[in-house]
């Protein structure tokens, strides 16, 4: 029976927003699954990392009658962005999906217990209630300024989201903070792999809807499923901002390429035996960078400075760089004097980075 008939960049275009949510966790075979899908005339690719539920979307692209069906993801999804004749067609012989494109290739369906075809669970039960509609590239801004800032290990699990806020987002790992003013969503944690769905959708304006259990990105042909992050009333939203409205004594402005250059070529001294600790002394120059081993050492000088005070402290090389990396501005506000770190500012970016102590590895 054939199923569908399309250009083949349609099929690529779709697949390549799918596998944004394949886990392929062993444990979960669904996980490592793609859904083929027929209602209503629109066909449909599903996706799931156990937890989110991805539907790309083609309206009117199928004719036939309803359908749906399971292969595994990394094969069908490699073969179709391998494809480069025009048009692709899909066809199902009993459990067997035939894919005509360059050639003909045969994928068996994997197979329930019951000898069926395996279908995904149904989510998309309850619309749900619009909130808000958000460009995409908010979202994109967002991870590319704070991702360097999200916790990857579960020692605080809320940390390992984003915290999206009436007038913020935040992210920190306890040893960065990145703190911008910006309303975008109220009170909601996304994971990143929520937002990297999100991000995959293409220069458009995403509709987010809320239901009982979770939060739906829609546009006009895909919807991201995001059960709702428990925890949000225990992100430390105050502390944060109490950490970046303290006082600090001194503040200069300084070319944040510059200060990148430095570290670039002082990363070739540094070692994870340093604990990629690097010394920074405040003088009224600028800023020295010195290794740990002091066997490389560069000054970085300031263009303006406010109320100068000398100071000296230890940061990782890794998670400064980082840090500098995320901000967007040629000039950057860097703030010292404070016991628990150095501020680093520009447009409208905020983050804090940790001082590190060297005989604790910290």
């Amino acid at each position: 029976m054939k199923l569908l008939q399309t250009e083949t960049k349609t099929l690529q275009e779709m697949v390549d927003k799918s596998i944004h949510c394949v886990s392929n966790n062993k444990l979960i075979p669904l996980t490592s699954l793609i859904s083929l899908s027929v209602k209503d005339k629109t066909f449909t690719l599903i996706t799931t990392d156990a937890t989110n539920y991805f539907y790309v979307s083609a309206p009117g692209l199928c004719p036939v009658d309803d359908f749906e069906f399971s292969v595994f993801a990394d094969t069908f999804v490699r073969l179709i962005q391998k494809m480069t004749s025009e048009k692709v067609t899909l066809s199902l012989d009993g459990n067997i999906l035939i894919i005509e494109g360059n050639g003909t290739y045969k994928m068996e369906l994997p197979l329930n217990e019951q000898g069926q075809p395996i279908k995904f669970p149904k989510k998309l039960n309850d619309e749900g209630k619009e909130i808000c509609s958000v460009a995409v590239q908010s979202f994109k801004n967002i991870v590319n300024t704070h991702k360097a800032s999200v916790a990857i290990d579960m020692q605080v699990p809320v940390l390992t989201n984003y915290f999206f806020g009436d007038d913020c987002v935040i992210t920190s790992n306890k040893k960065v903070i990145c703190y911008k003013e910006e309303e975008i969503l109220p009170d909601y944690l996304l994971s990143p792999i929520t937002l990297d769905m999100i991000t995959s959708l293409g220069d458009v304006d995403v509709h987010v809807f809320e239901t009982e259990d979770a939060l739906l990105f829609k546009t006009d042909i895909d919807t991201i499923y995001s059960p709702k992050v428990q925890g949000v009333e225990t992100f430390p939203v105050d502390k944060i901002k109490a950490l970046i409205t303290q006082q600090f004594d001194s503040r200069f402005s300084v070319s944040r390429k510059a200060i990148l250059d430095v570290l670039d070529r002082l990363s070739l001294f540094v070692s994870a035996y340093d604990k990629k600790a690097i010394d920074l002394t405040f003088n009224e120059e600028g800023i020295f960078f010195s290794s740990a081993k002091s066997n490389g050492a560069e000054l970085v000088k300031f263009s303006t400075c406010d109320n100068f005070k000398p100071f000296t402290c230890t940061l990782n090389i890794e998670l400064l760089q980082d840090a500098l990396s995320s901000q967007t501005e040629d000039f950057i506000d860097v703030y010292f004097g404070c016991p628990v770190g150095i501020k680093i500012e520009s447009g409208g970016i905020t983050q804090i980075v940790a001082f590190i102590d060297k005989s604790k590895g910290e």
